[in-house]
C-alpha cells in the first residue's frame, strides 16, 4: 500500500478511534474530498460514514463492504486496526504477512467488531464458494458464527495450513 492510502487508513482509524482532531480531519476534509465526482473513492466515503456513525445494522454494512474495491478493503483493514490496536500496531502492518492480518481481523470479528465481521463474513462467502477452500471457510463459519471453539473440531478437515491458521486464531481469542 502506498504511503498516501497508509495514512488515510491510519486517519480513518484514529478518527473511529475517538481521536477528536483525527475525526474532525475526516470528516471536515477527507470525506468531501472521497465523496468529489472525480475520485475513486465514493465508496469508501460511504462505508466510512456508517463506522463514524456507528452503524450497527449488519446489512447496510454488507452492502457498503459489497462495494468497495481492493484498495479501498486494504484502507479500511488499516483503519480498524489503528482503531483497535493503536497507532504504533499500525505503523507496523506493512511487515505483517497476509494470514497474520487476516487472523487480526477473524480475532475483530469474533470479539464483535461489526465492520470486521462484514468484512470476515465476505471472505468466508469466497471460501466456500471455491471447492480448494470450502472447508476452511466452513470452519471459519463455525468459529465466528457458532462460536466454535475446540480445535479438534473446527480442524478435522483441514490440510496443515488451515490448521496452523486456526490454532493461530484460537490462539489470539
Amino acid at each position: 500500500m502506498n504511503p498516501q492510502l497508509q495514512q488515510l487508513g491510519q486517519l480513518i482509524g484514529l478518527a473511529l478511534s475517538g481521536d477528536e482532531e483525527a475525526l474532525q480531519t475526516v470528516v471536515q476534509q477527507i470525506l468531501p474530498q472521497l465523496e468529489s465526482q472525480a475520485s475513486d473513492f465514493r465508496n469508501l466515503a460511504v462505508f466510512v460514514r456508517l463506522l463514524l456513525k456507528g452503524e450497527q445494522d449488519q446489512s447496510k454494512l454488507e452492502t457498503a463492504f459489497t462495494a468497495l474495491d481492493p484498495i479501498d478493503k486494504a484502507i479500511v483493514q488499516l483503519a480498524l486496526q489503528t482503531a483497535n490496536h493503536g497507532q504504533a500496531e499500525a505503523e507496523g502492518t506493512e511487515a505483517e504477512t497476509d494470514d497474520e492480518k487476516l487472523v487480526q481481523l477473524i480475532v475483530l470479528a469474533c470479539g464483535g467488531d461489526q465492520a470486521a465481521l462484514t468484512i470476515v463474513t465476505g471472505l468466508i462467502e469466497e471460501l466456500q464458494n471455491d471447492k480448494a477452500t470450502r472447508e476452511l471457510g466452513k470452519a471459519l463459519e463455525r468459529l465466528i458464527v457458532d462460536e466454535e471453539r475446540n480445535p479438534a473440531i473446527l480442524t478435522r478437515k483441514l490440510d496443515e495450513t488451515g490448521k496452523a491458521l486456526v490454532a493461530s486464531i484460537l490462539e489470539k481469542l
